[in-house]
């Protein structure tokens, strides 16, 4: 699955679910593809979704991976 369409069906499943359940694994990082869920995950409702691995992993700091999140920055700001 690309990264639009996970992007895509994630935010489908946040207004479905909302924060409903904030444990279950239904969401899926648009960065590294893993499961991930509300209360293990940074997202704008369910936009650029990404995992707590991947945001202390990939961006530089936190403002940096919210920025990215907001669509604020580009994917120039994700660290390979």
């Amino acid at each position: 699955m690309s990264r639009g369409e996970i992007n895509n069906k994630n935010i489908e499943i946040f207004q479905e679910t909302g924060t409903l359940d904030p444990d279950e694994r239904r969401f899926t990082c648009v960065l590294c593809g893993k499961p991930a869920c509300i209360d293990e995950s940074y997202s704008n409702q369910g936009k650029n979704l990404i995992c707590w691995d991947c945001k202390n992993t990939r961006f530089q700091d936190s403002e940096t991976a919210y920025r990215w999140i907001e669509g604020k920055v580009g994917d120039d700001c994700i660290i390979d």
